[in-house]
């Protein structure tokens, strides 16, 4: 029964917010197609075999993150469209349930409900659950993309990144950080919109995903999350992490005590 409630909770957040999820497929066709073109002309112009790019280069190519480019003798940053059109699309789905109630029937139940610590946890589970969805959505475009053209492997081709400090390798804290980042940022987001009105909370998500792309240090959460930037910093993507789940519950205690004294019912008359 749990199980079934589950994968309906699954299907209603994925069918209220299916065209961002569209748009987010295309893009991830659209960003694997320019990888394969990328790396054909790289084969044609340099002396190595043939490459057959894996799961991982797809991967890493989504979030590599802005690079550093010299432009008119002085260092500049390339714009990282798919890390920050991702950033950007979870900021849109989660900005469509600004008070966190979903209709008046459960507007009514928090009003008589005494007690509302159930029922923000329960909120705050839905926006983890939604943001899942995204790199679930993914990860499943890249395996069918790369399912499509005969071949997959996790194997990682060190020489198509040339902006990578090999040396630093790739570990599971490169590929779940991204994750980590993006609940960090919602839950942010949500805690936020308790203060704020939510066009503004959204101007300043949008604001810090762009400054942390001009500002690359590790203590800007947002550059961890790129993969150029976590293999050549000097602090390891694991303290990145660790910092970021210590926000991540910060910010979840936060909520939940100032949704507390939070006033539903003039939110909903403004």
């Amino acid at each position: 029964m749990n199980i079934s409630k589950n994968n309906k909770k699954v299907y209603n957040i994925f069918s209220k917010n299916y065209i961002w999820y569209i748009i987010l497929i295309i893009f991830i066709i659209v960003s694997c197609m320019y990888f394969d073109k990328y790396v054909g002309n790289y084969v044609k112009s340099v002396t190595v075999s043939t490459i057959k790019v894996s799961l991982s280069d797809y991967y890493i190519n989504i979030f590599s993150g802005a690079t550093i480019i010299n432009k008119y003798g002085k260092k500049d940053y390339d714009i990282p469209f798919m890390w920050l059109s991702i950033q950007l699309i979870i900021c849109a789905i989660i900005s469509l349930k600004p008070f966190y109630y979903s209709s008046y029937k459960d507007l009514y139940k928090l009003i008589k409900s005494e007690k509302r610590t159930d029922y923000i946890i329960r909120q705050i589970c839905d926006i983890f659950i939604k943001i899942v969805l995204v790199y679930v959505v993914i990860i499943a475009v890249i395996v069918l993309y790369s399912f499509g053209k005969g071949y997959i492997s996790t194997e990682v081709h060190y020489e198509l990144f040339q902006n990578m400090n090999s040396d630093r390798g790739i570990n599971i804290g490169t590929y779940i950080y991204p994750l980590l980042y993006s609940v960090m940022m919602a839950v942010l987001q949500v805690y936020f919109n308790m203060y704020i009105n939510r066009v503004i909370v959204i101007a300043f998500i949008v604001a810090y995903n762009i400054l942390a792309i001009y500002i690359p240090s590790w203590y800007v959460l947002g550059n961890m999350s790129m993969v150029y930037r976590s293999s050549n910093s000097v602090v390891k993507i694991e303290c990145s992490v660790i910092v970021c789940c210590i926000l991540i519950v910060i910010f979840t205690i936060l909520t939940i005590f100032r949704f507390q004294k939070y006033d539903v019912i003039s939110t909903e008359e403004k």
